[in-house]
């Protein structure tokens, strides 16, 4: 009986990193915080669409009571409470968790942060099952990036454009630059600033560039928030 009431509680909750004083002695945010992590060069980003695979109308009772949350998380009518839904379930579970772990890296390692904004060209026909928030398509979701990152577009017989060829022939070689290097950006690739709050890099439909982070006001009311956020 003990095992069964477990299992719904834990999927409520979510699953997350346990300090148990032994591989983890203290929560993370404490040690980033105090600028204690280890000092090795990090790279991270989000997807203009990281909540389309996850996001439900039932996340609309989390959305937090604050000031300026209406701004930020409107709700005047159904579209719009759909739009909210995705946006808050990207912001909450991937943009703000990134920005702030980049946010808290930055002052102690070189940090990069890109922005990616590409909506992959899914084959007519493809058998896929429709957004639960109710919008028409996922767009940029999570994970998008990955075959432009591993530049392994030929591994989906997708309708890929010589656009979509080139952004991952550069993301690709950008990233095997920040392994070797220690530094994404740079000799033939665009120059990519280190991270100091609001700079990312944005690989897109139209290429490569500089570009700020996405949903700014909504990611400092998130950061004013408790963490976690009530379920």
């Amino acid at each position: 009986m003990r095992t069964e009431s477990r299992g719904p509680e834990l999927v409520r909750r979510g699953l997350g990193p346990v300090v148990d004083g032994r591989v983890l002695t203290e929560p993370s945010d404490d040690v980033f915080g105090a600028g204690r992590q280890h000092a090795v060069p990090l790279l991270v980003g989000t997807n203009d669409d990281e909540g389309s695979v996850y996001a439900t109308l039932d996340v609309l009772r989390r959305l937090p009571v604050a000031p300026g949350a209406d701004d930020v998380y409107p709700l005047r009518d159904a579209g719009e409470a759909r739009l909210t839904a995705r946006r808050f379930t990207g912001d909450s579970r991937f943009g703000y968790p990134v920005w702030h772990w980049a946010r808290t890296h930055a002052p102690a390692a070189p940090t990069w942060m890109y922005r990616f904004t590409r909506t992959p060209p899914l084959p007519p026909g493809l058998a896929v099952a429709p957004p639960r928030d109710g919008l028409p398509g996922y767009g940029v979701h999570h994970t998008a990036e990955l075959p432009y990152v591993l530049d392994t577009l030929t591994a989906r017989a997708w309708p890929w454009t010589e656009a979509d060829r080139e952004l991952a022939r550069t993301m690709a070689d950008t990233w095997a630059r920040f392994v070797t290097d220690h530094d994404p950006g740079g000799g033939a690739l665009p120059p990519w600033p280190e991270f100091t709050g609001e700079k990312v890099m944005v690989f897109g439909a139209d290429g490569v560039g500089i570009g700020t982070v996405e949903r700014l006001d909504a990611l400092r009311l998130l950061d004013r928030l408790p963490r976690p956020l009530p379920d």
